[in-house]
């Protein structure tokens, strides 16, 4: 069943389109609105236990071996990106999770302008050649344009029941799994179907315009969004989405009286100018 919001806006651009003779399509311009609904960026109460902070490049793998391992509907794998090496380590168990009944969808985010120095569009374009000479392409499918995102998730059914999702520093799909990863295991299904609906926004791509990969995410999330929460929660999260991110530094820099830690693997010069600069400022102004 269609998402309301695609059956919006087909109706909505039905209204506005032409007719035509029998046999002859009609052509409609719909409104590109986002698949992302107003409620997906509040914070969730939810339950987080010891094992799923994910610490290390072992404890990533190792989480993200058994997501795989236990899909048998649907996976979905968003990483900034691709390399030839790791594929090659991931693609054994993605070829079993397929053969099992998931669906494999594999996205990631590095520009792919032609006139960039980003690797991933080479290696993608490469890998997809194998697997549809192989005969795997309808067994993994690897998206042909980026989603231009820094995000890394995981989103996977357990065993055809409610989904999971890892989420973190991770580049699922050109790590070694050597560095010093942290990420954490979601298991409400809220927190879970906010981050579906954030995939359903990122298969768009550049265009914006609506496919079959952004109906059928964001029909999943609806789906998931509705199943019962965890009880017994301890903890509160919140999907950030682009700007959001800014607000939270620029929150820190209000309400921070002794302490902020901050890290990351990069400090740009904007970053510093956006955040270390103002908060060093406002901690000895206090």
């Amino acid at each position: 069943r269609a998402p309301p919001r695609l059956v919006e806006a087909v109706h909505d651009a039905a209204k506005r389109g032409t007719t035509s003779r029998p046999g002859h399509p009609v052509t409609i311009d719909a409104a590109a609105g986002s698949v992302i609904p107003d409620g997906a960026t509040r914070r969730r109460a939810f339950h987080l236990a010891d094992e799923d902070i994910l610490i290390g490049g072992e404890a990533n793998e190792a989480a993200l071996l058994r997501v795989i391992g236990a899909a048998r509907e649907r996976l979905i794998i968003h990483s900034t990106f691709v390399g030839k090496p790791a594929f090659a380590r991931l693609k054994p168990h993605l070829v079993e999770a397929a053969r099992k009944g998931a669906r494999v969808e594999l996205m990631w985010g590095e520009n792919d302008d032609p006139r960039s120095a980003g690797r991933t569009r080479t290696v993608v374009a490469a890998i997809r050649e194998e697997l549809a000479a192989s005969g795997e392409d309808e067994l993994i499918r690897l998206n042909p344009f980026s989603t231009r995102s820094h995000a890394k998730f995981v989103v996977a059914d357990r065993g055809g029941g409610a989904p999971v999702a890892l989420i973190g520093s991770c580049n699922w799909l050109s790590s070694g799994m050597a560095l010093l990863e942290a990420g954490v295991r979601l298991q409400e299904p809220r927190l879970v179907a906010d981050i579906l609906y954030l995939a359903a926004e990122l298969s768009r791509g550049r265009d914006g315009h609506w496919n079959e990969l952004t109906s059928q995410l964001a029909a999943y999330a609806a789906s998931v969004s509705n199943m019962p929460p965890m009880r017994g929660s301890n903890a509160e999260a919140a999907i950030l989405l682009g700007p959001t991110h800014r607000d939270i530094l620029r929150q820190a820099c209000d309400k921070a009286e002794r302490r902020v830690l901050l890290l990351g693997h990069r400090v740009s010069a904007s970053a510093r100018q956006a955040f270390l600069i103002p908060a060093r400022t406002a901690l000895i102004a206090r």
